[in-house]
């Protein structure tokens, strides 16, 4: 079975954009549209600091006073909030960092082309990554990130099949818009797959330990590349350039906390 796709116009204007891909002898069309409906971010990651109260009993000698402090001091503890966390927690995040730029790098070509998304498929002979490069705004130093990729408009623009799994990778370029082939890969940073309940890729930490699930937010900006995995392999995902403040971006992202 092969599984090839035809990009029609790839640096878009606004509006409309369509995708063909012809599988079996097929030509199936579909419309993407940028959709205003967004899904609510979600998490299993929860925050389990809790605030800690600690109080002696009064003496026998001052009952009265040390009951009504006691009583002031559960009171003013209640209302203290949790202690700061750097634990990933993507439910309540600072920010997120999402890719200036994209490209789709062909393996057989070793061309780069620019992107509006996600496009990494593997099928037969047909093979493709996206690179990424992801600018880290100065907010972020000193706190901690971690990866998101979020597929959260499947049958609406997003297309995830077989595997439904990404290799991501380290690379070595310096500035995505200037490359126009060759991927310059170093080394594996996490393995994910996608969990349709969620609409986000999990860590698969089975493959390997995941370096980018939480890790000190770096200075400037990271050189990603998305990689498929097994025989066929298909994650075509649009891309959100901004984040609104409330929903986690599609696509490709980087959140601090």
């Amino acid at each position: 079975m092969s599984l090839m796709w035809i990009y029609k116009d790839e640096v878009r204007p606004p509006g409309k954009q369509i995708l063909y891909y012809h599988h079996q002898q097929e030509l199936l069309q579909h419309s993407y549209i940028p959709l205003t409906n967004t899904i609510p971010i979600t998490s299993p990651f929860e925050n389990t600091h809790q605030p800690t109260i600690s109080i002696s009993p009064p003496s026998h000698s001052s009952k009265m006073k040390s009951t009504t402090a006691a009583l002031c001091l559960i009171s003013a503890t209640l209302s203290l909030a949790a202690p700061a966390s750097n634990k990933r927690d993507i439910s309540n995040p600072l920010g997120f960092a999402v890719p200036s730029i994209l490209k789709i790098h062909d393996i057989t070509s070793n061309q780069n082309t620019p992107a509006w998304q996600t496009s990494t498929v593997r099928s037969g002979g047909f093979e493709t990554s996206t690179l990424y490069d992801i600018p880290i705004p100065a907010a972020a130093q000193g706190r901690t990130c971690g990866l998101v990729f979020r597929a959260g408009r499947v049958g609406a623009g997003d297309a995830v099949q077989g595997e439904q799994a990404l290799d991501v990778f380290r690379n070595g370029f310096t500035d995505l818009a200037s490359l126009t082939e060759g991927n310059l890969r170093e080394a594996q940073l996490a393995r994910i797959r996608f969990d349709a309940a969620t609409g986000l890729y999990a860590f698969d930490e089975t493959a390997i330990a995941p370096a980018i699930r939480e890790f000190p937010c770096p200075t400037g900006t990271l050189h990603w590349e998305a990689a498929a995995v097994g025989e066929l392999d298909v994650n075509v995902v649009q891309q959100d350039f901004s984040y609104d403040g409330t929903n986690v971006p599609n696509g490709i992202s980087v959140a601090w906390w």
